[in-house]
């Protein structure tokens, strides 16, 4: 299961929503490709189902949800979380797209849900965009990881990351 979670607060135009919306192609293309589940949410003060499942649509869903006033990260994961549970037996790989702080409110919120939910058949991969970098550092100590890209650079870093997800050595 494939899933997207994209920032949608009104700090994410231009370059960076392009860069979401090029990442949505290639969730939808890599859920094609592996038979996988895909989903796109989005979250500014409250949560969005932008596409599910194969919705070749994405990108312009994306454009037409548009930006919101503040990065509410806890509403969107809780929906997403209980929207579709874990399978049995097999992985979901979440990403969450921002360019935002995580706020005290939202980090409760999440360390909490973490905590209550079935977590490990999830993997939630924080990607930071440019002016995130300060912040990496509580976004890792909530999920346990968290990467700064620049967009540009986002489809190389989802290939090379699920390249190694595939190959640990």
């Amino acid at each position: 299961f494939l899933r997207l979670i994209i920032d949608l607060s009104a700090s994410m135009s231009g370059v960076k929503i392009e860069g979401a919306k090029r990442l949505a192609d290639l969730l939808v293309q890599a859920g094609e490709l592996s038979g996988s589940m895909t989903e796109i949410w989005g979250f500014h003060t409250e949560a969005v189902l932008i596409s599910a499942q194969g919705d070749r649509e994405a990108r312009q869903k994306i454009a037409h949800a548009g930006l919101g006033y503040s990065t509410r990260l806890g509403a969107a994961l809780e929906e997403a979380f209980h929207r579709t549970p874990p399978l049995q037996g097999r992985r979901e790989i979440m990403v969450i797209l921002t360019d935002g702080e995580l706020t005290d409110a939202d980090r409760v919120r999440c360390q909490g849900l973490l905590l209550a939910e079935e977590v490990s058949a999830r993997l939630l991969v924080p990607l930071l965009l440019q002016g995130a970098e300060q912040s990496q550092y509580v976004w890792s100590a909530v999920f346990g990881e968290a990467h700064c890209v620049t967009p540009e650079r986002l489809p190389a870093f989802l290939r090379d990351y699920m390249e190694e997800l595939r190959n640990p050595n």
